[in-house]
């Protein structure tokens, strides 16, 4: 789970703009995702050496980034 007072963005579309823009240090995705969601982010992050964490669900990281929904992805960033 990201760390307490980490920044963080939520959402695939978020990720995917952090990732682009070279800013997430640490992805996670949600493993009940759809992989047409997490999976164009899983290959952007792997091909860019930015750790990717699965193990959580969606209802999990939406708790950690302080959102009511659940959320596909979170990416700690720079």
């Amino acid at each position: 789970m990201p760390p307490e007072g980490k920044k963080t963005v939520c959402g695939a579309k978020a990720v995917m703009k952090a990732l682009l823009a070279g800013r997430a240090e640490k992805i996670y995705l949600a493993r009940d995702a759809s992989e047409a969601v997490v999976g164009p982010l899983r290959r952007l992050a792997e091909e860019n050496a930015i750790p990717v964490d699965g193990s959580h669900s969606m209802r999990d990281l939406g708790k950690k980034a302080s959102i009511e929904i659940g959320a596909a992805a979170v990416a700690l960033t720079k």
